[in-house]
């Protein structure tokens, strides 16, 4: 949808007679590439933040894991001191 208004809008900019409609024109094509651009990469920085994110948790749970395991191999240790 927003590649049939830039094109109008680029078309308008470009045969427009009146120079500020042009500079309008050209103005909110320009805005909306932005915007375009800015959305874009939100969504990038989103993917990558989940996938941090998913490694991170999966980081944590071999981290525990490994803590529950020290744990018990201290009990057992503590159980045949005695």
């Amino acid at each position: 949808m927003s590649g049939e208004i830039l094109k109008a809008l680029d078309v308008n900019a470009e045969h427009s007679g009146d120079p500020i409609a042009r500079a309008y024109f050209s103005q909110a094509a320009a805005a909306i590439r932005k915007a375009e651009w800015a959305a874009e990469h939100w969504r990038s920085s989103a993917s990558i933040e989940r996938e941090a994110n998913h490694q991170l948790r999966k980081d944590n749970r071999q981290l525990q894991a490994a803590v529950d395991r020290l744990i018990a191999e201290s009990a057992n240790d503590t159980s045949h001191a005695d």
